[in-house]
């Protein structure tokens, strides 16, 4: 489920909005028929993967550029700090949305 996840969220992530991991978790979750807490744990999985090499790739695109700046704009962060609150971000949405599916499923 992780694997789908990242997956779909990386296939979409050129035409959707920011918020479309948690579509696609909530999707994973009915679909692959894992209990709500395992539906969590594995689709959080997915988007953590996913938020984090995607943001980790474009901190290092721009030589870490904008993430400096972000992080000094946050109380002096660092730019890796920010790759894990985003990709904690990630998986955080992907969880709750495959949580909610299963729900959807199970009940």
């Amino acid at each position: 489920m992780a694997l789908g996840v990242a997956l779909a969220g990386w296939a979409l992530h050129s035409v959707a909005p920011w918020y479309a991991i948690a579509g696609i978790g909530v999707l994973g979750g009915w679909a692959v028929g894992l209990r709500p807490m395992q539906a969590l744990w594995w689709a959080a999985l997915g988007g953590f993967g996913l938020w984090g090499f995607a943001s980790g790739w474009t901190n290092m695109q721009n030589e870490y550029l904008l993430a400096t700046k972000v992080g000094e704009l946050l109380g002096g962060l660092g730019a890796w700090v920010l790759v894990g609150i985003t990709a904690a971000i990630g998986g955080l949405l992907a969880g709750t949305g495959a949580w909610l599916g299963a729900k959807f499923r199970f009940g």
